[in-house]
Parts: C-alpha cells; structure tokens; sequence
C-alpha cells in the first residue's frame, strides 16, 4: 500500500470516529476480518488475546512481536 492509499484510509478511520459510535469488530484471523467486512463493518481491529489464543499461545505478551505482526498483516492484507 502507498503512502497516499495509507493516508487516505487514516483519514476515512478519523472521519469514522468523529462521526461518534464507531463499532470496531475485533478480528482473530482473516476469515473473521473478511466475516466483518462483508457484514459491512466499515473498519475492523484486531484482538491480541484472539489472535494468540487461536493459534494456541496465552495472551500476555506470550506471542513474539514479530510473529504477532506477521498475523496482523493476514488480517489486514484479507480486507480491503
């Protein structure tokens, strides 16, 4: 993704937020973030303790940073 695609989204997320009432379904994995997505939330998080415990780690800064930022990048490359 481009700076100018990276902007345009954080502009979109604060837009959102301003509005008040952003819902943000937390996302485990991509199948639940392309769940979310099509169920037409127009933002989704992530949950730390989701993404561990579905691959079997404890929450709690069990899970190497990198490894839980390769997960997050799943997530994120899933949805547009």
């Amino acid at each position: 993704m481009n700076k100018a695609d990276q902007k345009s989204l954080a502009l979109r997320f604060r837009d959102l937020n301003r509005k008040g009432g952003l819902l943000l379904p937390n996302a485990w994995d991509a199948a639940s973030a392309c769940v979310f997505e099509k169920a037409g939330f127009p933002a989704i998080g992530t949950t730390s303790a989701g993404i561990a415990y579905s691959r079997g780690w404890r929450d709690g800064q069990q899970m190497e940073r990198a490894a839980m930022v390769r997960e997050i990048a799943v997530i994120a490359n899933a949805v547009r």
